[in-house]
């Protein structure tokens, strides 16, 4: 599963990268010294796996760049005995990143390919202990509850009131919110002993949107799109199984469409932008424009 040469490419990151975009915890620093990305990643992709940028993982998805997910990691503030609930496991990267800070680590997935490809993966990684839920992240995780910290990984334009219910007090909530198609902010809330939240810190981010409230493609930062499905199964990274088969979760899917492409942002070039559309649509063939002036 890891190597030296991978080992090197992972310290370098974090010397490079992580250290450079302000991280200074050394719990975060050495978690993200330790968790092998390249387990988490495409296996076309994996010679980028310590590159700081996402990559897409399928399903519309991308795996977080290594500096953002030490940021989100550090801005929780989390100890061995924290327990923290995650909405939007994607690769899985994440969860596992926490698992080496935190000492319970739960998370939600909408998506069930991703989540059994991130089950897969964490116990590749020996992370087998995250316990990993297919459902509807925005109800959050009662049964588990109450969380130290909570982190989102998709913009949603408002903070859903069920995680802000399942958090203790004193909990912090990192997550990104704003307005589809704007740049959002990556806030840090610390909730307060009346159950309203404070806001700490907050920074600009672009991230995905949540499923179910916006289909159309988004800046690829974060890596899961969210929204509203079943919530009646649980698996464990070994893939052990809680409660009945689930229905299908088509409304979780991403729209497919000419101009939904799976995490990729992206224009049309000013220039020879007729010739794009007549491929990338499948429009037939648009003739030049006839610039002579008729006499």
């Amino acid at each position: 599963v890891d190597t030296e040469d991978f080992r090197r490419a992972r310290e370098a990151l974090v010397e490079r990268d992580v250290v450079s975009a302000g991280v200074a915890d050394p719990a975060v620093l050495g978690a993200m010294c330790r968790v092998p990305r390249h387990v988490f990643v495409p296996e076309p992709l994996r010679r980028e796996a310590y590159d700081d940028h996402p990559l897409p993982i399928g399903h519309g998805q991308t795996i977080s760049q290594p500096s953002l997910v030490a940021l989100m990691t550090e801005m929780l503030s989390l100890t061995s005995r924290s327990r923290i609930l995650e909405i939007g496991t994607g690769s899985g990267y994440q969860a596992a990143v926490l698992a080496e800070v935190a000492g319970e680590v739960y998370s939600i997935e909408i998506v069930r390919p991703l989540a059994e490809s991130a089950a897969r993966a964490l116990r590749r990684a020996g992370y087998e202990r995250v316990r990993l839920r297919i459902g509807d992240g925005w109800q959050g995780w009662p049964e588990a509850a109450p969380f130290d910290a909570i982190i989102v990984t998709c913009a949603p334009e408002d903070v859903p009131a069920p995680l802000v219910s399942q958090l203790r007090e004193g909990g912090r909530l990192c997550i990104p919110v704003g307005p589809a198609g704007a740049t959002q902010e990556l806030l840090l809330l610390v909730k307060r002993a009346d159950g309203t939240l404070e806001r700490k810190s907050r920074c600009p981010c672009a991230s995905c949107r949540c499923g179910a409230r916006r289909r159309e493609a988004a800046p690829p930062c974060l890596p899961s799109r969210y929204g509203c499905a079943w919530s009646g199964r649980s698996l464990i990274a070994d893939h052990a199984i809680e409660g009945p088969n689930p229905p299908p979760l088509n409304r979780a899917e991403p729209r497919s469409g000419p101009f939904d492409f799976p995490g990729v942002f992206w224009i049309l070039p000013l220039v020879g932008a007729r010739r794009c559309l007549s491929r990338v649509v499948g429009l037939s063939q648009i003739p030049p424009r006839n610039n002579k002036r008729q006499n």
